[in-house]
């Protein structure tokens, strides 16, 4: 009987430590894959900024619009991207100041220190040619 109790207890305890395991695994993996969506956007806004001056073609004015359109849905918990996104809406003459507002704030929402670059850096991108 006592070895029977034993029995139970170990292989109860060999489910639960799994399931716990696979819990903590699964959690790790979804941020993984929520902050890759995240530098996903990023990158994007950031690499297709040219295209909001005139040095900028149709083509990264399109990818960076895009960007834009898909920044709301991975960084919806991010009450300063959300500030950020619905300015930009609201004020869409005032494109650089938006831009430096929204790229700072996701910068910021990924932990990523900008205390090293201006508002210069994101108001001027850089441009062929």
């Amino acid at each position: 009987m006592e070895s029977e109790t034993l029995t139970w207890t170990s292989l109860l305890s060999a489910i639960a430590s799994g399931l716990v395991a696979f819990g903590v695994s699964a959690y790790h993996q979804h941020r993984r894959e929520v902050r890759r969506e995240k530098i996903e956007v990023l990158g994007a806004l950031m690499g297709n900024r040219h295209g909001l001056t005139g040095a900028g073609g149709e083509e990264a004015k399109i990818r960076f619009v895009e960007a834009l359109n898909s920044a709301y849905v991975v960084f919806h918990k991010s009450p300063s991207v959300v500030e950020a996104l619905n300015n930009f809406k609201k004020n869409k003459g005032q494109t650089g100041a938006n831009v430096t507002c929204l790229l700072r704030g996701m910068l910021e929402g990924l932990k990523i220190d900008t205390s090293d670059l201006d508002d210069r850096f994101f108001d001027e991108p850089f441009t062929p040619g």
